[in-house]
C-alpha cells in the first residue's frame, strides 16, 4: 500500500542529484518563455455504434435509431504507421483493430504489442472547418459535399444529444406531427433532411477533434480552464486556439480516432500535428496484446481534478468512468490524494512564475512532486512541461547537471507523446539547447 508520504520520498530521492549538484554561484534568470496554452487533442464518443435515420419519430422520439453491434464485429487497424523513433523497426502489420467494448460501443484495442513512444495511428481529418464554420447550417453544407461513402461514415459515428438539442427535437417534432395529418413526399423529405442534419451535427459535436495551432509549449492551469484539450467544438471546449487571423482548417472529425474511448488512466497521448496536417496517436507507455488503447477526454487538466468534477465533466458524453481513479477503495483514494497534491503544487508553481516571493528552492520542490505523481499517474505530456519547470528551476539555482537531466528527461517524454516531426517537440528542442548552452556558457565562467 502506498502511503501519503510516498511522493514526497520519492522526490526527495529524486532531489538527491541537485543536492550533489549545487553551485554557490547566485540565482540566474530563468531560461525559456511561457506562452499562452494551444492545445489539440480530443473527447469522447457515444457508447453506441451505427445508426439509421427514421422518418417516424413519435411524441417521445428516439432520434438516433441504434443498430446492435454483432459480437464478432471487428476492423483491423492496418494503416501507414510513421514511427519517428524506429521503435516499430519497418513492420507494416496492423497495430491495432477496432471492435465492441462491453459498456464502451467500439473502442481501438492493440493486436501485438506496442511500446511505449509508438505512433499508434496517423489521421488526416474526413472534415474540416474553419472555426467560423462550425454553426449547424455549415456543418451539413460541408457534410453535404462529401462523397457518399464519406457521409456514411460519418452517419454510422456515435453521436450524444446535448443541451442544445432542444431546437432541433421541437423542428423534428413539429414536421413529424404536420406529417401524421398530411403524409406528403415534401414533407417526408423535410423530416429525413432535418434528421439527417440533426445527426450529423451532433456527431460532429461529439467527435470533433481541434486542428490549432501548434509549435507552443503550455502548461495546464486548472484554475482557469476544466478542460484544454480533448473531443468538442462548441464554444472553445478543449479547442487549440487557432492564431489571429489563420486560415487554416480548426475542428475536424477523424473516424478512427473517433473510436477512442476515455480513461482517466490512459496509455496514449492525442494531437493534432501541424506539420503533417494529420490527428497522432502515441502510446505513452508499453500496450500489451488485447489491451484497449485510451486517453483522457477532459485532456490534461484531468490529471489534477477530484473525481467528482471529473465525472461531472463527463456527463456531456453520457458515461461515468470506472476506472481505477474513479473507482472506490484505497486505490480510488491513492488516486485522489494524489491528484489533489498535483493541483496544489501546480498551483503553487504558477504563482511563483507570477512572483509571489515564493523561495526557488521550495518551488523545486514543488516541481519535482509533479514529476513523480504526474508519472504515477501516466500523465504523459504534462511530465514533460514538469520537467521542464523543473530544469529551469534547476538552472536559477545553478545546479547545472540537474538542469540537463530534467531538460533531457522532459525532451524523451514530448518525444514519445508526440513525435519527432511535431512543430511542439521542436519549440521543446529549442527550449532544451537554450539551457544546455546556458550551462555551458555558466560553465566557462
Amino acid at each position: 500500500m502506498e502511503s501519503d508520504t510516498e511522493t514526497a520520498s520519492a522526490a526527495n530521492t529524486m532531489a538527491e542529484t541537485h543536492l550533489t549538484d549545487a553551485s554557490k554561484s547566485k540565482p540566474k534568470k530563468k531560461t525559456g518563455v511561457r506562452r499562452k496554452n494551444r492545445r489539440g487533442g480530443k473527447k469522447k464518443s457515444a457508447q453506441t455504434d451505427t445508426s439509421t435515420l427514421t422518418a417516424n419519430p413519435s411524441a417521445d422520439f428516439v432520434i438516433f435509431d441504434h443498430q446492435p453491434l454483432e459480437a464478432s464485429s471487428s476492423t483491423a487497424g492496418s494503416f501507414a504507421i510513421n514511427n519517428n523513433h524506429g521503435i516499430n523497426n519497418g513492420n507494416t502489420l496492423p497495430l491495432f483493430e477496432i471492435r465492441p467494448t462491453p459498456h464502451a460501443g467500439l473502442g481501438l484495442f492493440a493486436t501485438s504489442p506496442i511500446p511505449r513512444g509508438t505512433r499508434i495511428l496517423s489521421e488526416p481529418p474526413l472534415l474540416a472547418l474553419c472555426p467560423s464554420e462550425t454553426d449547424p447550417s455549415s456543418i451539413h453544407t460541408a457534410f453535404l459535399a462529401l462523397p457518399a461513402a464519406a457521409q456514411a461514415t460519418i452517419i454510422g459515428l456515435d453521436a450524444v444529444e446535448d443541451a442544445d438539442s432542444g431546437p432541433f427535437r421541437t423542428h423534428i417534432a413539429e414536421l413529424a406531427a404536420q406529417r401524421e395529418e398530411h403524409d406528403t413526399p415534401d414533407l417526408q423529405a423535410a423530416l429525413l433532411v432535418a434528421l439527417e442534419e440533426f445527426k450529423v451535427i451532433s456527431v460532429f459535436r461529439t467527435n470533433a477533434f481541434n486542428m490549432g495551432s501548434a509549435g507552443t509549449e503550455p502548461e495546464a492551469q486548472p484554475e482557469e480552464e476544466e478542460e484544454r484539450e480533448g473531443k468538442g467544438d462548441r464554444e472553445g471546449e478543449g479547442e487549440r486556439e487557432a492564431d489571429e487571423g489563420a486560415d487554416e482548417p480548426a475542428v475536424g472529425l477523424f473516424p478512427i480516432a473517433a473510436r477512442l474511448n476515455h480513461s482517466c488512466l490512459p496509455n496514449a497521448h492525442v494531437t493534432f500535428n501541424q506539420r503533417i496536417g494529420q490527428l497522432t496517436v502515441h502510446a505513452t507507455h508499453d500496450v500489451l496484446p488485447a489491451e484497449e488503447i485510451t486517453f483522457p477526454y477532459l485532456g490534461a487538466t484531468s490529471f489534477y481534478m477530484p473525481r467528482e468534477r471529473r465525472q461531472e465533466g463527463l456527463r456531456r458524453w453520457g458515461f461515468e468512468c470506472a476506472c481505477a481513479a474513479c473507482g472506490g477503495g484505497e486505490e480510488g483514494e491513492r488516486h485522489e490524494r494524489r491528484r489533489a497534491m498535483l493541483l496544489r503544487n501546480q498551483l503553487l508553481l504558477q504563482g511563483f512564475r507570477k512572483g509571489r516571493g515564493e523561495d526557488v528552492g521550495r518551488a523545486l520542490g514543488w516541481a519535482l512532486e509533479l514529476v513523480v505523481g504526474l508519472e504515477k499517474e501516466g500523465a504523459g505530456k504534462e511530465v514533460a512541461r514538469a520537467r521542464r519547470a523543473a530544469a529551469s528551476l534547476c538552472h536559477i539555482l545553478g545546479r547545472n547537471k540537474a538542469t540537463v537531466l530534467h531538460a533531457q528527461k522532459g525532451l524523451d517524454v514530448a518525444q514519445c507523446c508526440l513525435g519527432s516531426d511535431d512543430p511542439e517537440f521542436a519549440d521543446y528542442q529549442r527550449f532544451v539547447q537554450g539551457l544546455k548552452e546556458a550551462v555551458k556558457e555558466s560553465e566557462r565562467k
